[in-house]
């Protein structure tokens, strides 16, 4: 019943939680690399408009991120895919009884 499904389903948010961190966390890192660069930039040269810079770099790098990224993520999709259907089958078993 659902009492059974409890722990199924706190397992399943926490690797739904560590699985959304581990895919954004180089995406975290290099934008707020970024922004730390930008801040420096913009301590050393207040005339520039970095507010308008930053929108396309930001979008620039995160595209280029995006892109070195997607090729690596096949064989970590294909896991995911086969552990949601793994959880999923749990919670219906034990849903149902």
């Amino acid at each position: 019943g659902i009492a059974a499904a409890g722990p199924l389903l706190l397992s399943w948010m926490g690797m739904l939680f560590e699985t959304a961190i581990r895919l954004a966390a180089p995406f975290m890192v290099t934008l707020f690399t970024v922004d730390l660069v930008l801040a420096v930039y913009a301590r050393t040269s207040p005339q520039a408009d970095v507010f308008s810079l930053s929108f396309i770099l930001k979008l620039g790098v995160g595209m280029v991120l995006l892109i070195l990224v997607i090729p690596k993520l096949g064989p970590d999709m294909a896991v995911l895919v086969d552990t949601a259907r793994t959880y999923t089958r749990d919670m219906v078993g034990a849903l149902a009884g």
